[in-house]
């Protein structure tokens, strides 16, 4: 399209072309100026080269630049405009060419938006290729270190085992970095569950003070251990809530754990309940490291570290506030991190309302924490198995040599077997009272085993012990003709009071 346009920037002459790329009629456009049309984003810049060519300092101009048509709708055109001068070299009028692109500029723009899509996805995969990279360092290190621990004082229990003093600090220590890798792999389920969307409450009331002081009986010897100091004001009269009392406990005791790792020897932590308005708030302070603050917008993220390094001095997998938040968030909360930088500490606030989730939710999924025992049994009050025959089936000797000491130690008579078919081969021939079968076996695997006891109309009282310790496989366990089902690493007490109950003995 042509148009001509006096000094003032008045149309005067527009030809066919010209009018169709705009929409306008001809006699609309003669009362328009060629900045009347020029989109607002590009009016500086026509100026400025309008300047340039009035000035001299350019004979003409080519440039890609927006209009706005007649129907309101933006078009791009390749426009070259040129400064026509009379006989004196004085400015007479202007000459305007435009080529409509609009078609090469959205093509220029989706091929752009393809570009920086495939950019930001690229830079999302080295991200989480480095984070995948940084977790399996760390997971790695974190399982090795208590491996460590136990190895080495394994072989020290063996070396000096006529030491009582030796044998007891070995045992202490094997039995808490059990307990670390225990936790580590508890983690690690609860994470899986989260991501899946498989994780259920088992709502009932709860009072908080009781649950809170249970969750500080546990990290308080670690804290007396490394010298940090804990306080608690706990409102006594608090409201109950609606909500998991395992889960609950999870998020008070992750949330002291981190503070009481990250606090230094003679730090103090302090945890407050209270009621502010329509909410519960546990708040968990502490005086110690702090938060930069460039980190705590990423401080719940799965496997977020503030210090991902070899040389970190804390470990960890940096997925224990990760879990916090999700599982506040199941209980209709939400938590909030404070923190006045680096060394000047940090604070944690839970608010959960006083009634969420008033019923509750089918195949709960239940979780101990360190240092409780779930079946709430002294060891004194152990049952008793005396007089009983139970056959034990797993294809690893360490648990089964566990197992017969576990067994015989309550009166039991205890009879083991490396696989499902050499179990087979002794119940065709013999009686026993109570079998225990492990599930991931090779050849053939507990649950083909224990349907092919049934089979051969042996009512033989069963439990699955099982690395395999989700609901869903616990259901698997009871519909394949087992009774009960405990999961691994194997709770001793909680192990032998199941056993006693398949046969009336559990107290």
């Amino acid at each position: 399209g042509i148009a001509e346009a006096n000094l003032q920037g008045c149309f005067t002459h527009v030809n066919v072309k010209f009018c169709e790329i705009l929409g306008y009629s001809a006699e609309e456009l003669l009362q328009l100026t060629f900045m009347d049309i020029t989109h607002p984003l590009d009016l500086e810049s026509t100026r400025a080269y309008i300047g340039r060519l009035l000035a001299g300092e350019i004979a003409h101009q080519v440039t890609e630049k927006r209009y706005i048509r007649k129907d309101k709708t933006d078009v791009w055109c390749l426009t070259t405009v040129t400064l026509l001068k009379d006989l004196d070299g004085k400015p007479r009028q202007y000459v305007g060419v435009i080529e409509d692109i609009s078609s090469r500029k959205e093509a220029d723009l989706a091929r752009q938006e393809l570009l920086e899509s495939e950019r930001a996805a690229r830079v999302e995969a080295e991200k989480l290729s480095r984070i995948k990279d940084e977790f399996l360092a760390t997971l790695s290190h974190e399982l090795r270190t208590p491996l460590n621990a136990i190895v080495g004082w394994t072989h020290l229990i063996r070396k000096y085992d006529s030491d009582p003093k030796m044998v007891r600090e070995g045992i202490d220590v094997i039995e808490r970095n059990a307990n670390l890798q225990t936790q580590l792999v508890a983690d690690l389920l609860d994470m899986s569950r989260v991501i899946s969307g498989k994780m259920r409450l088992d709502v009932q009331q709860v009072q908080l003070p009781v649950l809170i002081e249970a969750a500080l009986d546990s990290v308080r010897p670690g804290a007396e251990t490394k010298g940090v100091k804990i306080e608690s004001i706990l409102d006594p009269i608090v409201d109950p809530v609606h909500g998991d009392p395992s889960r609950l406990q999870q998020i008070v005791w992750n949330l002291l754990s981190n503070a009481v790792k990250f606090t230094p020897r003679g730090g103090k932590v302090q945890v407050v309940l209270s009621r502010v308005n329509s909410h519960i708030e546990i708040a968990v302070s502490d005086t110690g490291k702090g938060i930069r603050s460039e980190f705590l917008p990423h401080l719940f993220e799965r496997f977020s570290q503030q210090d991902s390094s070899a040389a970190r001095e804390h470990g960890g997998l940096g997925i224990g506030l990760a879990l916090v938040k999700q599982m506040v968030e199941l209980h209709g909360g939400q938590v909030n991190a404070y923190s006045a930088g680096e060394d000047k500490g940090a604070t944690f606030i839970v608010a959960i309302p006083l009634a969420v989730v008033q019923q509750p939710q089918e195949d709960a999924e239940k979780r101990s924490h360190p240092k409780t025992n779930p079946v709430g049994i002294a060891s004194s009050e152990l049952p008793s198995l005396k007089g009983l025959t139970i056959l034990a089936v797993d294809d690893e000797a360490d648990a089964r040599n566990l197992l017969k000491r576990l067994l015989e130690d309550v009166g039991a008579k205890v009879i083991l077997a490396s696989s499902a078919d050499e179990a087979l081969t002794f119940l065709n021939k013999n009686q026993a009272d109570i079998l225990i079968s492990d599930i991931g076996m090779p050849g053939k695997d507990g649950y083909t085993f224990i349907k092919q006891v049934r089979e051969g109309g042996n009512a033989i009282p069963a439990t699955a012990l099982t690395a395999f310790a989700r609901s869903s496989d616990r259901t698997k366990a009871l519909m394949a003709g087992f009774q009960s089902h405990v999961g691994k690493p194997v709770d001793p007490v909680e192990l032998l009071v199941t056993v006693a109950a398949l046969v009336g003995r559990a107290g």
